[in-house]
């Protein structure tokens, strides 16, 4: 399947995408066509593609072992944004974090990782010192 392919099923698969409302904003709009990219979203909007959506959009035409990584991460950001945290599960979490990023690393280019992509190394850590990310 060619780039081209992959990134106009993935628009698709967003399109069709149905949110509860007042969820997310509506996620077709997002979606531009022609140019297959994703314009005009909210801080929230983000959050809800990367801890949602992304993973089933991606499910069909991407490696096992990339969309493994994307699903580790999500379920990352889905622990440290929810309101209990087990201390246990977070320091497992900051030690699994270093190897899903690096595992990133093998299929984006290294232009892809500057300085906050590698500060979630650090997240664990200051959820510890500082308290929920839910609560900011």
């Amino acid at each position: 399947m060619s780039s081209r392919n992959k990134k106009t099923n993935f628009g698709q698969c967003l399109r069709r995408a149905k949110v509860s409302q007042r969820y997310s904003s509506n996620v077709k709009s997002f979606v531009q066509a022609k140019d297959l990219i994703l314009v005009d979203l909210k801080f929230h909007d983000y959050h809800v593609l990367m801890q949602q959506l992304l993973t089933v959009a991606i499910q069909d035409f991407l490696p096992n072992k990339f969309r493994h990584a994307i699903t580790c991460m999500r379920f990352f950001f889905n622990v440290i944004c929810s309101k209990v945290i087990d201390s246990l599960k977070l320091n497992d979490l900051e030690n699994k974090v270093v190897i899903i990023l690096c595992q990133l690393q093998m299929y984006f280019p290294s232009s892809f990782f500057y300085i906050m992509v590698h500060l979630i190394v650090h997240l664990g850590k200051e959820i510890k010192l500082c308290g929920f990310v839910y609560l900011l």
